[in-house]
């Protein structure tokens, strides 16, 4: 609820418009007015309908669609891609002089038969088990760095990673508060998820292993744009849904309302809702908080089982191509079939998240902020966000702060789980899919 608020509080704040939130946030409630307009409110624009227009069904179903389009690229960036430049980096190691070696099970296991000895390097038996070894026995390579970058081949992708994180941060705090203005929030959406839709459909094309840091930076461009598309851009859909639904419009075009919003910013904290004078007017703001919140909770909800029911079964398509294309034991450099499950994602993308781009509406935003920077709005509002919750609601913000830091160590841990797994267990195949999902679902819950 608090969330809601900051949200549509901001923007006014920003431009100036309102000195106090409270205030700001009754002003939202009221139509604007020609000075304001003028000022730097609402302009109009062709194909678009102002950002207070009661929310239509198809709105909904554009934010649900969007949800299950998206929710497959997760696979991608925390199971397949990092397999596919492991894959890559592994081999390139391989080729360095001193070759590979045969060890039981992990990367510091025991070498198989007391030698590790492998098949002569060159030849079309190179990477085959050679007769009389254990079952268990796996190549790795002597020298286990990436020729060119002296990097250990896991160690690439570790940092392919952490650029990936820097990228989104700084995509997100200057890019995303824009689509909050104008009309720039449907453009925008529809723009990064190209990016994002196409870097994915050009992964594949990079079949050499040499090419490893070519996927490797698409990654990078596709997660910012994946974070953008999402972090920003859907949010403030789910946002304005919530805001102009049908359930709220009778209580959000009562002055009452309004009128004993602005109220409670001037009496006392202490006595809440409770307050106010007009105990009419404050059973409302009760009901329009419950209903709010209600409201938030099940379109968040359904978003989420869209987004979780799509990348299962998305998933499930993904572990069948990589197990029908499998490579053959003397070729450890074919991976079309990690290239085909990232391929996949954009096959299933395309057609759901033209739908759900063809259900939205092009809805109108307060201008820019006269003052400042456009791209430091981000940051603005985050320095004023932390100062708000700090002063009026502590534990929120602490809340807040472990909730950011717990998902920022989640998803560290998935990031580099495969990794580990693979190189730590030489896990591969069926194994660590299961693994990785198992890991993914008890995280994300």
């Amino acid at each position: 609820r608090v969330c809601s608020f900051l949200e549509r509080v901001f923007p006014a704040c920003v431009s100036g418009r309102e000195s106090h939130p409270v205030q700001a946030f009754a002003s939202l409630m009221e139509p604007d007015t020609e000075a304001q307009k003028q000022e730097g409110g609402i302009k109009e624009h062709e194909g678009t309908i102002p950002e207070d227009q009661p929310t239509a069904p198809c709105e909904l179903r554009s934010i649900f669609a969007y949800f299950g389009g998206g929710a497959p690229v997760a696979n991608v960036l925390l199971i397949f891609l990092p397999l596919l430049v492991l894959t890559q980096a592994k081999y390139e190691a391989s080729t360095n002089n001193e070759f590979i070696e045969w060890r039981l099970d992990l990367i510091d296991g025991d070498l198989c038969n007391m030698t590790g000895t492998p098949n002569p390097a060159g030849s079309p038996e190179a990477y085959v088990k050679p007769d009389g070894y254990d079952k268990g026995c796996r190549w790795f390579p002597v020298n286990k760095n990436v020729p060119g970058v002296d990097v250990d081949y896991t160690g690439v992708m570790i940092f392919g990673s952490v650029i990936s994180m820097i990228l989104s941060a700084i995509c997100l705090v200057t890019l995303g508060p824009l689509p909050d203005f104008k009309t720039l929030r449907f453009p925008i959406l529809m723009y990064s998820t190209m990016l994002w839709v196409v870097m994915l459909a050009i992964i594949p094309a990079f079949a050499s292993t040499g090419a490893w840091i070519g996927p490797l930076v698409l990654m990078s461009v596709a997660s910012a744009a994946w974070a953008l598309s999402f972090e920003s851009c859907i949010s403030g859909y789910v946002m304005v849904a919530i805001w102009n639904h049908a359930d709220l419009q009778p209580l959000r075009t009562d002055p009452n309302v309004a009128a004993s919003i602005r109220e409670l910013g001037a009496v006392k904290k202490e006595g809440g809702v409770a307050s106010l004078k007009d105990a009419d007017a404050a059973e409302k703001i009760e009901e329009y908080l419950r209903i709010s919140e209600s409201l938030s909770v099940r379109i968040n909800m359904i978003g989420s089982l869209c987004f979780i029911s799509f990348q299962f079964i998305t998933l499930l398509i993904q572990v069948v191509i990589v197990y029908i294309l499998e490579p053959d034991e003397a070729d450890p450099k074919d991976t079309l079939g990690l290239r085909m499950a990232v391929l996949s994602v954009a096959v299933v993308a395309i057609p759901v998240l033209a739908l759900s781009l063809f259900w939205m509406k092009k809805r109108r935003g307060p201008e820019f902020p006269t003052k400042g920077s456009i791209f430091l709005i981000g940051a603005r509002r985050a320095i004023e966000t932390t100062k708000l919750l700090y002063k009026e609601l502590p534990e929120l913000l602490l809340f807040i702060t472990g909730r950011i830091l717990v998902w920022m160590t989640t998803s560290a841990l998935l990031q580099t789980a495969v990794l580990f797994l693979e190189r730590e267990f030489a896990m591969e195949g069926s194994g660590l899919f299961v693994c990785m999902n198992f890991l993914f679902y008890i995280m994300a819950e």
